[in-house]
């Protein structure tokens, strides 16, 4: 009889140890990490919100938002307990980003923060594609792909709640340095031209970036030193402006696949056109590289694939046309067909989504409690990587 309670006794020991050490491997290494969303305030003088409060107004009547050459307004924020001197515009272009007094902001600091950020903007996370272009943007970053630091955060304007936002970084030397890529520099078309023609619905705006200036970015585009390589950097992306034949020869073909591959998956097809896309010139291979940046809302005329259309017969300056024209190169195509099939492997998408299903999880919830009808489509990425091996 003592036998047998203490056998059982025994038994009871090593179970509660059992559920002790699970109870502790939960805690320290399977538990949802205690996610918690960041907050940026921003105080603006009463004069500088009115003249903000004036330009959102004439941009609802107008239909679009108009840049002004003293649309800039002085301001403060405090963000990571630290308050930074600033000067604030609206940002964008279209009414979706001055809607239901959601503003885009553009935030140039005097100073960089803490953590290196000094040129920024916030936005609506729906300019964004909510979290599609969270998980964009982390694709990309993935695979070694050049983009801009994208995180969401909870935005208050003197020190009224505007929920949630989405804080993305501008065109910076920042972003080599963060995801250690080697010195370079940016650039991109100036869309000034494009916005006055494309404010009219009837317009066509083919052949317009035949007349778009090249903008660079990045703190090394006024050094001596990188004078002729700066010089390279603008022929080429003029080259491609006027669609030179051997200019893809001075792209990266890997880089250019891995694009092509992620923006298919993730039908991102708006971050291609050419008012969108920036290029990276890598100083160090003397390559060309794409930018992954500003990818929704989904453009649906892409599909397929971008690689099944290549043939289609279109107006050389043609948005479409210019898209589908590097995958005519031979060793960009061969890198694009390599990624793409690898991409679309349910099981990558399935390691992907593993990664990142918490905090994904985590932002969802944050976003519902301002859209509380939107859910984030967990099968998007598997349903679509299905469609394009079907193919």
């Amino acid at each position: 009889m003592f036998k047998f309670l203490r056998h059982k006794t025994r038994i009871k020991t090593y179970l509660f140890f059992i559920l002790f050490v699970g109870i502790v491997l939960w805690y320290f290494f399977i538990r949802v990490p205690n996610y918690k969303l960041e907050q940026l305030r921003i105080y603006f003088p009463e004069e500088s919100y009115n003249k903000l409060s004036g330009y959102a107004d004439n941009a609802l009547d107008k239909g679009y938002l108009k840049r002004e050459e003293d649309d800039y307004v002085p301001g403060n924020i405090v963000y990571r307990n630290e308050m930074i001197e600033g000067k604030f515009r609206l940002k964008g272009d279209w009414l979706d980003h001055v809607r239901n007094n959601k503003w885009s902001f553009r935030i140039k600091l005097k100073e960089e923060m803490k953590d290196e950020l000094k040129v920024f903007s916030v936005q609506n996370p729906k300019t964004r594609g909510f979290l599609n272009g969270y998980v964009y943007y982390q694709m990309l970053k993935d695979e070694g792909v050049l983009t801009n630091e994208f995180r969401y955060v909870h935005l208050y304007v003197n020190d009224r709640s505007w929920g949630v936002y989405c804080l993305e970084e501008h065109l910076s030397s920042r972003m080599m340095s963060n995801q250690n890529k080697p010195e370079g520099v940016i650039l991109k078309f100036d869309d000034m031209e494009y916005f006055n023609v494309a404010k009219d619905s009837d317009a066509n705006t083919d052949g317009l970036i035949k007349k778009a200036e090249i903008k660079l970015y990045g703190d090394l585009k006024k050094k001596k030193k990188y004078k002729s390589q700066i010089q390279r950097a603008c022929d080429i992306i003029r080259a491609y402006q006027f669609q030179t034949d051997t200019v893809l020869l001075n792209f990266d073909a890997k880089v250019m696949g891995d694009y092509y591959a992620l923006c298919d998956l993730n039908t991102a097809y708006h971050a291609m056109g050419w008012i969108n896309i920036r290029f990276y010139y890598n100083f160090l291979s003397q390559k060309m590289e794409p930018i992954g940046y500003d990818p929704y809302p989904i453009v649906d005329e892409l599909k397929p694939t971008l690689g099944s259309n290549i043939d289609a017969k279109l107006p050389p300056f043609e948005t479409k046309n210019i898209i589908y024209r590097p995958l005519k190169n031979k060793a960009i195509a061969d890198e694009y067909a390599k990624t793409l099939n690898r991409v679309s492997n349910p099981q990558y998408v399935q390691n992907f989504m593993n990664k990142y299903m918490h905090y994904l999880q985590f932002l969802e919830n944050e976003i519902q409690r301002e859209y509380y009808f939107y859910k984030y489509d967990y099968n998007f990425l598997i349903n679509r990587a299905k469609e394009i091996k079907s193919l």
